[in-house]
């Protein structure tokens, strides 16, 4: 397994709404043009169940730790550039601080930084994808360790924000850990994510 990534908290802010969804696109890449102010975006990453849900999970166990395992956070651009000199729109893969994260240590609105300062060209952002790796797991209290079987290995949210020049775009995700396990009747488990928005800053 993975070495799970070592938290630093930073406090997360207010709620907003969001999706998921699915399917896979290529990647691109997109920086700033010559003369413009940089623009940047990052990522961070809370666990947004209610704290007494510890004891009744949508499985109905105790449950005391639940891994994901991060390898790319993504945005797709469907439009980018602030002059005549527009690069392509497409997906983008930010600084993504890949590893194995414990969701239930991101409770009480501490967040991790899942995706850092990642310069980019001003546009209109309309999702963002989370490529999840093979390394997920679930922690049963008095039980042993789980895998957790992800369906599409992928997050997607709807965002439709503009990314302005010269700004610094904050994302701040709740992932609602305890009700995205689901338990099969074979007695695997399988992630369901159920993901939110919780905030965007713009500085």
């Amino acid at each position: 397994m993975k070495t799970l990534v070592k938290i630093i908290p930073v406090f997360a802010l207010f709620f907003l709404g969001a999706l998921a969804g699915c399917k896979k696109d290529t990647i691109g890449n997109i920086g700033s043009n010559q003369g413009e102010e940089n623009s940047y975006m990052s990522v961070k990453m809370t666990e947004s169940s209610i704290a007494s849900d510890a004891a009744s999970s949508s499985v109905g166990y105790d449950i005391t730790s639940v891994h994901v395992d991060i390898s790319s956070v993504e945005v797709l651009f469907t439009d980018v550039g602030v002059n005549e000199e527009k690069e392509k729109p497409g997906w983008v893969r930010l600084n993504t601080s890949e590893g194995v994260y414990d969701l239930l240590t991101l409770q009480n609105n501490i967040a991790a930084t899942i995706a850092s300062d990642t310069k980019l060209q001003a546009g209109n952002i309309s999702q963002l994808r989370i490529i999840l790796g093979s390394d997920n797991s679930v922690v049963i209290s008095g039980d042993s360790q789980h895998t957790l079987s992800v369906p599409n290995k992928e997050i997607r949210m709807y965002l439709d924000t503009f990314l302005k020049e010269g700004k610094h775009l904050v994302l701040t995700l709740g992932f609602d850990a305890l009700n995205s396990i689901k338990e099969e009747q074979n007695g695997t488990f399988t992630l369901k994510p159920i993901v939110t928005i919780k905030d965007v800053t713009s500085y």
